[in-house]
């Protein structure tokens, strides 16, 4: 495929994304009420607001050099000749100081767009990453894991918890619910107690079913907390600049599952000198059992490549047993809580 057609396809994509309920087309034909003809344009987005049908088009260029004036005053008589509220053209290369000019006067969107998916395009993106890291001792003690059962068997308790018999936590997830989410880390300091644990609507999953927690407790106490910022690099991403407000942003990043990974093993080249808002915020919690559980938030459009994860609610879990598990016990919890 030739690299201008590709540009094309990488820009449809991204409009794709970007447009919502629009609808975004490739190689679009138009009719031309000036030629009477349907004229060919690189990319269309047709929407509607307020019952009114909004079109605007996209001229594509993967020049090797910065787009001229010439081809800004032509695209101007196509968005008048197919009758477009708006035209953007985007180039790989960039404008000409007088392609600029004509644009801001014409209202033409001049813009760049650069993806690592091809290296001829590529920019040096890293994205950045505020890891606090905090250090727990913990103690609980619930029912000494077991529970009374028809019959009067024991059963043993699964490491499974839900507070709407349908979304699976694990012990660590309750601790971090129940007390570190709903204190002050100044209280967190001194330790935090739940003693009756039967007023937090807690079940455990027993035998796939769930049953009220009835006692027990769970305390908590913060050791140390670490505040970390650094880079790392993301396996794709997407930068958009604005030629005519001279402004370049990131639109997306891509990370692989691995790379994730490491982030939650602190190691890392900490640099604290680090200006910028980060792309990724990470709270890691490590526990005095050798528990670790990790919280990211994403400030930037993206999304996770690996073929053995998948997302579960705000959790990234992988395709092995213990994830299958956590799938089979909410899909039986859901079908229980149906019935």
């Amino acid at each position: 495929m030739k690299q201008g057609k590709e540009y094309e396809l990488l820009i449809k994509e991204i409009y794709d994304q970007l447009a919502g309920e629009a609808i975004v087309k490739h190689d679009d034909k138009i009719y031309d009420k000036s030629s009477k003809s349907l004229r060919q344009i690189d990319v269309s987005i047709r929407h509607k607001l307020a019952d009114i049908d909004y079109l605007t088009i996209i001229e594509v260029k993967d020049f090797t050099h910065k787009v001229g004036i010439g081809i800004v005053e032509a695209f101007a008589r196509v968005i008048e000749d197919v009758s477009a509220n708006k035209g953007i053209i985007i180039s790989a290369k960039g404008f000409s100081r007088h392609a600029m000019e004509k644009g801001k006067n014409l209202g033409i969107e001049l813009l760049t767009f650069h993806s690592a998916k091809n290296k001829n395009w590529e920019t040096i993106v890293k994205a950045i990453v505020h890891r606090k890291t905090y250090y727990f001792d913990i103690d609980f003690n619930i029912n000494s894991g077991f529970i009374p059962v028809v019959g009067g068997q024991n059963v043993r308790v699964d490491e499974f918890f839900t507070y709407n018999k349908k979304d699976l936590l694990s012990l660590d997830e309750v601790i971090i619910k129940e007390i570190i989410r709903k204190n002050s880390l100044r209280d967190l300091r001194k330790s935090v107690k739940i003693v009756n644990l039967k007023n937090t609507g807690l079940y455990w999953i027993v035998d796939e079913k769930p049953y009220k927690v009835e006692n027990g407790y769970i305390s908590a106490k913060l050791l140390k907390l670490k505040e970390e910022i650094f880079y790392i690099n993301p396996q794709d991403y997407i930068t958009k600049k604005d030629h005519l407000k001279n402004i370049e942003n990131v639109q997306e990043m891509i990370w692989d599952f691995e790379s994730l990974e490491q982030l939650l093993k602190n190691k890392s080249d900490v640099d604290n000198n680090i200006v910028g808002s980060p792309h990724i915020e990470l709270d890691l919690y490590i526990f005095s059992n050798g528990v670790n559980r990790g919280y990211f938030k994403f400030n930037v459009k993206g999304g996770i490549n690996g073929v053995d994860i998948f997302l579960n609610n705000n959790s990234i879990l992988k395709k092995d047993s213990k994830g299958k598990r956590i799938l089979e016990l909410e899909n039986n919890l859901k079908s229980i809580k149906n019935q």
